[in-house]
């Protein structure tokens, strides 16, 4: 803080020490009942900024402080960036499944860890995302993993750079430059409740990995992907929703 003094959370508290003697100060009551499971905290010039991983939170909010801390908090949030995401609506600059941490600048901007749902022991990936200072949060760049694929399909005849990996997420391709860009899961396979979310139908795929080679099929003038699951099922996923009642037993 700008005064030295240190601030530690547990859960959903957050307590003052001093930096001097680490004499316990205060607790932080003004935030009482807005936070749920607290996994980083930063602090840069009188911005307080919050990792929030509780299943009601998934953001990062930002708070102004006074030069002494000691005296308040403002409680109301000045920026709350990113929210809850759900199956098959995880853009990643608005949405998140499990927030790691976060950090704040002087100027104000915010990078945001976090990573998609871990079936097993596979690794899902990472995502690091840079926000502007702005209450619009504005998006500034991306980085993130991959996870494990092992093959993907182009996208329909109307967007050849839709591609979709075997790990059942999406990117958007441009081949002038063979640039890409992660648009968030086509669904997330592996998981019969999340945080409370109902059944995802696609959890017999059950492996985080297309058991058989995708296809894109027009139906009505509708392109959809065909994906196997693990138990003999046939998802089909129309292009920008999972249409979950189409699920077929072979």
């Amino acid at each position: 803080m700008n005064n030295g003094n240190y601030l530690i959370s547990q859960t959903d508290k957050i307590s003052l020490f001093d930096s001097q003697t680490n004499k316990f100060i205060r607790k932080l009551d003004e935030l009482d009942g807005q936070l749920e499971n607290i996994v980083g905290l930063s602090y840069a010039n009188n911005k307080l900024l919050i990792s929030d991983d509780g299943p009601n939170k998934k953001c990062a909010t930002v708070y102004h402080v006074n030069d002494d801390v000691s005296s308040s908090i403002n409680p109301i949030a000045e920026r709350i960036i990113n929210a809850p995401a759900e199956f098959g609506k995880d853009d990643p600059i608005e949405k998140c499944w499990h927030m790691i941490d976060s950090a704040i600048d002087n100027e104000g901007n915010v990078i945001i860890c976090k990573r998609p749902p871990i079936y097993r022991n596979s690794d899902g990936g990472g995502q690091i995302i840079k926000f502007g200072p702005g209450p619009d949060n504005k998006f500034i760049w991306q980085k993130y993993a991959l996870a494990y694929v092992t093959a993907a399909v182009a996208g329909p005849p109307s967007d050849p750079g839709f591609v979709i990996g075997s790990n059942l997420r999406q990117y958007k391709v441009n081949f002038n430059n063979i640039e890409n860009e992660y648009m968030g899961s086509l669904a997330y396979p592996g998981y019969e409740t999340l945080n409370g979310v109902p059944k995802n139908d696609w959890s017999s795929v059950g492996s985080a990995q297309s058991s058989a080679p995708m296809r894109w099929a027009t139906i009505e003038n509708k392109e959809f992907l065909a994906c196997l699951g693990h138990m003999k099922q046939v998802f089909l996923y129309l292009k920008g929703l999972v249409i979950e009642n189409y699920t077929a037993h072979l």
